[in-house]
């Protein structure tokens, strides 16, 4: 049995001040509050990182191949890295060099990047491999009819290239291929910015729960503490009370009559503990 209520002691003793204290500390919004509810400014698209780490890792396999071959001779050392804004740099300059080719070709860059990709899959035929019947006859090579526009050094002309480029982006973004460069890239609606919202609005009513269970929890256990108080005060007019019927006893058991100061104090000490069990149970 003292195991037992030795083990009990803790979940039935009095509150103290110290524990109040704490509760009151609980209720202190933390420092780092803020920062759990702040949505992180949308980073670099992954084909943008991918291409620079990609360029980064082929810098590097170049250096590592230079340097072991140049270790024998000692003509050049190992070759350093490039940073960041170098790649930005380069990925740069090898997107203006497609957005203007050299050849004048009136297509978009996108329509080129569509058709390249179409070529290296031998899907289509490039211009150039593509057999082009020549007209016989003596004012063949006077008109040009059987030479291609490459073979003029012309510019090749296509009519509404303007509005097939912009068709095609909108048939790509449609299709979910080509993401679309109107919306602002912080303020897009993505599944992970919608993820992040809504845990955090979760974030903020589990907060607010919790804030309100610990008032309400400060307030019982100032109440508690004003119970014990009162209990205090009752154990007190208790050990009173025995000393005042004690008293009486003894005058009795030496057949006397129990004095007029005696009786007073027995009935103070009774009307004490009276109206300390009232406001104990109210």
């Amino acid at each position: 049995p003292r195991r037992f209520w030795a083990s009990v002691e803790p979940y039935c003793a009095d509150l103290t001040n110290e524990e109040v204290r704490v509760l009151e500390e609980l209720l202190k919004p933390p420092e780092d509050e803020a920062e759990h509810y702040k949505i992180p400014p949308l980073g670099k698209h992954y084909s943008q990182r991918w291409a620079q780490e990609d360029l980064l890792e082929e810098q590097k396999d170049g250096a590592r191949a230079a340097a072991a071959a140049d270790k024998k001779k000692g003509v050049l050392g190992p070759l350093t890295e490039l940073d960041t804004k170098d790649v930005d740099a380069l990925l740069k300059k090898s997107e203006a060099q497609h957005e203007q080719p050299e050849d004048g070709c009136p297509f978009g860059p996108l329509t080129q990047r569509l058709l390249q990709a179409l070529v290296e899959e031998n899907i289509i035929s490039p211009v150039e491999d593509s057999p082009i019947p020549e007209i016989a006859g003596k004012d063949s090579g006077a008109d040009g009819a059987g030479t291609s526009p490459r073979s003029q050094n012309k510019p090749f002309s296509v009519p509404h290239t303007k509005s097939l480029e912009g068709r095609i982006k909108e048939e790509l973004v449609a299709q979910g291929l080509l993401e679309s460069e109107d919306r602002p890239a912080e303020d897009s609606e993505d599944e992970v910015l919608a993820e992040l919202r809504k845990r955090q609005a979760e974030l903020k009513a589990l907060s607010a729960h919790n804030r309100a269970k610990k008032h309400e929890l400060l307030r019982l256990a100032k109440e508690e503490l004003h119970r014990q108080e009162l209990r205090q005060r009752v154990r007190m007019a208790d050990n009173e009370v025995m000393d005042a019927f004690r008293k009486i006893m003894a005058a009795r058991q030496k057949k006397r009559t129990p004095t007029k100061k005696e009786k007073d104090q027995a009935w103070k000490t009774l009307k004490e503990r009276e109206s300390i069990l009232k406001l104990l149970d109210g």
